[in-house]
């Protein structure tokens, strides 16, 4: 008996989620893909109004201190976007590039390796410190 009420839940389930998909979906993912083009705009313009006075090492450490407080991979993106809009402006920081590895398309051991150890020394160890060290190996690369 209970099965049968697990198979009818799931089967209720599978059709509410495809009638909300074929009816609603649309609509809510275009909401939400404008919601996030916003905030990334958002993010990118307070980065480079930031940037205007610090410096890139500066503009890195408040990205690393918003991820610190949200784990989510969408406060990732929008520090990303805060970087790039910083970064564009910000002066150079003298030292800011040392020891970081050199940029490549596939992330080496020894790459993967610096990040992890060097997330681990921001005590931040989500994924979103790893992925602003590569954005910082491509900072580097450029400057």
């Amino acid at each position: 008996m209970i099965k049968k009420i697990i198979w009818a839940l799931i089967l209720l389930s599978g059709i509410g989620f495809y009638l909300w998909a074929e009816f609603a979906g649309d609509d809510w993912l275009e909401a939400f893909n404008a919601e996030r083009q916003q905030a990334a705009a958002e993010f990118f313009a307070k980065g480079e109004e930031q940037g205007r006075v610090k410096t890139d090492a500066a503009c890195f450490d408040d990205a690393i201190g918003q991820i610190a407080e949200c784990l989510s991979i969408s406060c990732t993106v929008d520090a990303g976007q805060y970087l790039r809009g910083c970064w564009g402006v910000a002066e150079r920081a003298e030292s800011f590039c040392d020891g970081v590895p050199e940029f490549q398309q596939e992330k080496s051991e020894e790459e993967k390796e610096w990040a992890r150890f060097a997330c681990y020394d921001l005590n931040s160890r989500g994924d979103g410190c790893r992925l602003l060290m590569r954005q910082k190996q491509q900072h580097c690369a450029t400057q």
